[in-house]
């Protein structure tokens, strides 16, 4: 009685040495998926700092192009006031720089589209991130759910076992 008691939780023990991996390894999953997601909160925090740069960077080319213009303006009159013929030529030097700074902003344009395209993509990534973590503790719950139930079934089997044993030991010694 006592060897078929031993025999059965040695094979209760076979279940539960399993599970108790399949949980060791949900929870080095877990522990992975966090320090994804921080990598990729740090990207996103690293890509929102650089959109603010360029979006700054935008406003003040934008500031500046307009601060041209107003003085193209102001000049042309005041060349043409003094020299009729002097006006085309510095208008196209003012217009040449008009476009490199119209370059230049699309340029940072460019940069912050590329930018919104990989943070869109680090989103897409924690979304998908996160979906999984949320899988591994669904089946993090359920395995604990079922190791805890043998657990609970095999102390229910132990105490059972262990009266038998100490009514056969009363009776027979």
């Amino acid at each position: 009685m006592v060897a078929s008691a031993e025999s059965a939780l040695d094979k209760i023990q076979e279940h539960i040495n399993p599970l108790e991996k399949e949980l060791v390894k949900i929870n080095q999953s877990l522990e992975q998926l966090e320090q994804e997601l921080d990598g990729v909160r740090k990207q996103l925090t690293e890509i929102e700092l650089k959109a603010l740069d360029v979006a700054r960077d935008i406003r003040q080319k934008r500031h500046e192009l307009n601060e041209l213009r107003h003085k193209v303006k102001k000049h042309n009159k005041l060349l043409e006031e003094i020299d009729p013929d002097a006006a085309p030529r510095e208008y196209r030097r003012i217009s040449e720089e008009r476009d490199e700074f119209e370059a230049q902003i699309g340029q940072i344009v460019h940069e912050l589209e590329q930018l919104r395209k990989h943070y869109d993509q680090l989103i897409d990534q924690e979304t998908t991130l996160l979906s999984k973590e949320w899988e591994l503790e669904q089946e993090y719950r359920q395995l604990k759910e079922r190791y805890d139930k043998l657990l609970s079934q095999i102390s229910r089997v132990a105490q059972t076992l262990e009266h038998r044993v100490r009514d056969i030991r009363a009776k027979y010694y």
